[in-house]
């Protein structure tokens, strides 16, 4: 793909977040990631709380981080209302993970289908209840990714 526009790209065009687009910046030519594009849209727009605003959860049931070098679980809102969570995790108990607090929660139970060290393919689901509860469909001994997001309840 050649330096184009955002604005000139076919509405048909879709791209991952790991996919890179060329920039051109002051005269510079470079490519960006997907993901590193939206971080400094939302960043210069003053919608994106900062990684050190990410928040530890109270682990339950014996679930735990997954340890280095993978990302610790947490959770953070943005000023758009989309809560983030993100990490790697490991538990032997098909019980809840951990709960959100009030403001972080669906208005609704919400599931999605995570990267998990079980099945093949290798897929897990967790479901986020309205009343905060991030609970999974099956006990991870090796790992449960929590990489999702979604609109806090208003």
């Amino acid at each position: 793909m050649s330096d184009t526009k955002i604005s000139a790209l076919p509405a048909a065009t879709a791209a991952l977040g790991t996919d890179e687009l060329p920039i051109n910046e002051a005269g510079a030519s470079k490519k960006l990631t997907v993901a590193q594009i939206q971080a400094l849209i939302l960043a210069a727009a003053g919608l994106m709380v900062p990684d050190a605003n990410w928040i530890a959860p109270t682990f339950q049931n014996g679930w735990t981080n997954f340890g280095a070098p993978y990302a610790t679980a947490g959770y953070r809102k943005d000023a758009l209302g989309v809560v983030w969570i993100k990490g790697l995790v490991k538990g032997s108990s098909p019980n809840a993970i951990f709960t959100l607090p009030a403001g972080y929660r669906p208005a609704e139970t919400k599931h999605f289908a995570v990267e998990s060290s079980v099945g093949t393919p290798p897929l897990g689901v967790i479901y986020i209840r309205s009343d905060g509860v991030v609970w999974p469909d099956w006990a991870y001994a090796d790992s449960l990714s929590l990489n999702v997001s979604f609109l806090a309840e208003a």
